[in-house]
């Protein structure tokens, strides 16, 4: 699903991909060609809205349905190249929940700032079949809580822009930094759900 406020200047991508890297737009989940071993990525991208601000850093939270995953551990997230400085990963497998911050420091030789869409962060997932079995289903066997979709918030305190400008008074390159809450914008989420 889209979700676009005129006034975004962040937006999040993501899909559910099987191992061959394919983003699913329908998944067995039962039955007997369900493997039961199979793991799944949750592929999150990012991007700024606003081309004269590249994104510095971010926290965000990733909400998902606990009842249809095993437990996530922090080993199952990996954070892509650009924000490479995982400050904190907390999960919460019981509210379904994924917090995560991550940051560059470009100008100390780690990462660099977000502008077009790029790989923020992968999440390991694994269907929890067990309890999927006992989920309630509509007359044609598909699961009454479809779509498999996913909601992705940002702290706008955390979330960090840089505009890089020369100096009129010294001449030197300087960078401009403000948080999302200081841009007054907003997230748009652009996801593609999963019929289980």
């Amino acid at each position: 699903d889209t979700e676009i406020d005129k006034n975004s200047l962040i937006q999040f991508g993501y899909h559910l991909s099987s191992d061959d890297g394919i983003a699913a737009k329908q998944q067995a989940v039962l039955g007997d060609s369900v493997n039961h071993a199979a793991k799944y990525n949750l592929q999150i991208t990012a991007q700024s809205l606003d081309y004269q601000y590249n994104i510095e850093s971010t926290d965000i939270t990733i909400a998902f349905d606990p009842l249809l995953f095993g437990d996530i551990n922090a080993s199952d997230i990996k954070i892509g190249g650009e924000l490479p400085i995982a400050n904190a990963v907390q999960i919460d497998n019981q509210a379904g929940t994924i917090r995560l911050a991550a940051s560059s420091l470009s100008d100390l030789g780690a990462g660099q700032g977000i502008s077009a869409s790029t790989p923020l962060a992968s999440i390991s997932l694994d269907f929890d079949e067990s309890q999927i079995a006992l989920l309630e289903k509509n007359n044609d066997g598909s699961l009454k809580i479809n779509p498999l979709a996913f909601q992705i918030s940002a702290n706008q305190q955390e979330t960090v822009f840089s505009k890089t400008f020369n100096d009129a008074d010294t001449g030197l390159l300087n960078r401009e930094i403000l948080t999302l809450a200081d841009l007054g914008g907003g997230v748009a989420v652009d996801g593609q759900d999963v019929t289980l």
